[in-house]
Parts: C-alpha cells; structure tokens; sequence
C-alpha cells in the first residue's frame, strides 16, 4: 500500500489544508499569496509562458499537424475512388444531415410486438438498422435479454479483426458504454445502448452530459417492471422512471 499524504491548496497560506478550499473559491488575496509562494508572476491571469507553447509546437504541435496533413492526403485519395462511402464520412456536409433520421426511420426504433413479444433494435428494427449503416451500438453484456443484437448476414461484431462491425459488446461498464456512445454521436455516427433499466443509474452522468449537448443517442432500457424475475430486487427499479424523466430531452 502506498499512502501519499497531500495538503489541499498547498501553498495558499490561509486555506491550505482546510475544507475552506475545496467549496469555494480562494479569492484575489489568497491567490495572489499562493502565486507568490510558488514563484509565479502575481497579477498574471490565465498565463502560459513562451516556453511551455514552443514545448507544445516542438512535441504535439509538430507530430499532430504531420499526422493530419497524411489523414487528409489519405482521405482525398480515398474520396476520388469512392464517392459516395467517403459522402458517409464527412461529418460537415450532407452526411451529416443525412444522421437525421426521418420519421419513417424512426418508427424502425419504436416499441413493436413480434410473437407476442415486445421488440426493439434486436427484434423489430432490423430490416432498418441494414437501411441504415451508421447505426450501431451494442449492451452492457445483455444483448440476449434485452433482444438489442443486430443479426444479419454482413453486420459482425465490432473488434480487432473487425473493425467494420456494428455489435459494440461493452461489457458490464455501463457508464463507459453511454461516454464511448456519446463520442461516436459527436463523430456522426448514429449510436445506441442497451440495458436493464435499473442500471441507468450508472449510466446516468454520461447520459446527462449526453443531454446537455442533444447528442441523438438511442437509450433502450428493458425489464422495466418491479417484477423482473429470478433477479429480486436489486434488479427492480423504483425511482429511474424519476430520475430519467428529471433528464432534460
């Protein structure tokens, strides 16, 4: 074991140490004090000195402006032999828009019965997710119970001899599943997650911030009742209903 004893605000004299400088800020005098204490130029604000920005430019300035230069070199070649795949990439233009799914689309992802059975992605939608190439997603390791994997022939699994797959397997991370699915929103992809609707509270702050920003995340939330089974009651949720709805969007 190795215990590291740290001091919070060290080296601001007055609040250093205490729960003062953790709840509130510490104020123009107290940072002054603690600027002067660690050598720093007093009346600076958000400074960042000559030396640091040349270590940027020199180290990750340098290699990050090579490797987009080649990025985009590479997806130029790419766009003049396949047109409309590379249409599908770009996020800034029509692709981007195309991400909008219509209200037709949408009916793919809404609840549907089949056998007697409610249905989502797994079941009812699809003939739409193959409609649909950009969408993907995957379960907290619940793809059997919640009925969320796509199955057609060419659709595959997402992994390392794979990278063309669209079954995400997350594993039981659920908060890690709502941020990967938040970045691939953001990346224009059209991304979905699924689990039981108890453990929306560990996706929660990822949903939140997911929100926040309108990303078009699907949620799909299954085995919504109080009365799930073999499970008991740690899997029976009572106050996500709330909690979700008190989610704006």
């Amino acid at each position: 074991m190795i215990i590291v004893r740290s001091i919070i605000a060290y080296g601001a004299p007055h609040k250093q140490n205490t729960h003062g400088a953790h709840g509130a800020p510490l104020g123009e005098d107290e940072i002054r004090l603690a600027k002067a204490a660690y050598g720093w130029p007093q009346d600076a604000k958000f400074l960042v000195p000559d030396e640091v920005r040349a270590h940027f430019a020199a180290g990750i300035g340098a290699r990050g402006q090579k490797l987009r230069e080649a990025w985009d070199q590479r997806f130029a070649e790419y766009k003049k032999q396949y047109p409309e795949l590379a249409n599908e990439i770009e996020t800034d233009g029509p692709a981007r828009a195309s991400r909008r799914l219509g209200c037709r689309d949408q009916a793919l992802f809404g609840r549907c019965q089949r056998n007697g059975q409610p249905g989502l992605v797994g079941q009812g939608a699809q003939p739409g997710a193959q409609k649909i190439p950009w969408l993907m997603g995957g379960s907290a390791d619940l793809a059997p119970s919640t009925n969320t994997l796509l199955n057609f022939a060419e659709v595959g699994s997402f992994e390392a001899g794979n990278p063309g797959g669209r079954n995400l397997h997350f594993g039981i991370r659920e908060h890690a599943m709502g941020a990967a699915a938040a970045g691939m929103a953001l990346c224009g992809l059209r991304p979905y997650t699924a689990t039981f609707f108890v453990f929306s509270d560990y996706m929660r702050p990822a949903m939140r911030l997911a929100a926040i920003m309108e990303l078009p995340i699907l949620y799909i939330f299954t085995h919504d009742s109080i009365g799930v089974g073999e499970d008991g009651p740690t899997h029976q949720p009572i106050e996500q209903l709330a909690a979700v709805r008190a989610i704006r969007g």
